[in-house]
């Protein structure tokens, strides 16, 4: 019995990363570099608009555009 639930879980993790996966690869490269990075790397703002030539103001705004973008994928 125990092995079927660990099944059961495996699947779901491995359903999550497929949806994850799908749900960046729908935003624009730079959305997705700024997400990865500040979510999954967990660099903060100033070091990734230094990292673009970017200020903090201007990727902010790229991090918000795209989390709504997200957020409309999985609502």
């Amino acid at each position: 019995m125990s092995t079927i639930f660990n099944d059961l879980i495996h699947k779901h993790d491995l359903d999550q990363k497929v949806t994850v996966k799908k749900a960046l690869e729908s935003l624009s490269p730079r959305m997705r570099f700024v997400v990865i990075r500040r979510f999954f790397q967990n660099q903060t703002l100033s070091s990734i608009a230094e990292e673009l030539g970017l200020s903090e103001a201007s990727l902010y705004q790229i991090e918000r555009k795209a989390l709504c973008n997200l957020k409309r994928g999985f609502i």
